[in-house]
C-alpha cells in the first residue's frame, strides 16, 4: 500500500510482530525481482493499479519498467510483457549453452 496510515495500533501486551489490518480503498503496486546466483539483477518491473500508464512514468529512475493492471497485481499479460522486455533480452546476452540436447 503506498498510505501507511496511521502510526499506532491497539494489540495485546507482548505480541513480538502486530499487524495493522485495514479495509480500505488505497492503490496496490507489485514489483518484480530478478536475479541469479552470480548477482547479476535485472531491472525492476513496477506494476501500479491503473487503467493506463501516464506521463509522469517519463521522470521515474532509469532501467525500470512499468505497467498497469486494474488490480496492480500481475496478470498473465504483464508477465509475459515482463518475459519478453526483460527476461529475454538478458537470457539472449547469457553465454554458454543454452537449450535442451535432444539427442
Amino acid at each position: 500500500m503506498d498510505d501507511i496510515g496511521k502510526k499506532k495500533v491497539v494489540t495485546k501486551r507482548g505480541i513480538k510482530y502486530p499487524e495493522n489490518i485495514k479495509n480500505i480503498s488505497k492503490t496496490s503496486f507489485s514489483i518484480m525481482m530478478c536475479g541469479n546466483a552470480t548477482g547479476d539483477l535485472l531491472p525492476p518491473f513496477v506494476v501500479y493499479k491503473a487503467l493506463h500508464m501516464w506521463d509522469w512514468i517519463n521522470e521515474a529512475p532509469p532501467g525500470c519498467y512499468y505497467s498497469c493492471t486494474s488490480s496492480g497485481w500481475f496478470d498473465s499479460k504483464t508477465f509475459e510483457e515482463w518475459f519478453r522486455s526483460l527476461m529475454l533480452p538478458a537470457l539472449r546476452k547469457q553465454t554458454g549453452k543454452k537449450g535442451v540436447d535432444q539427442g
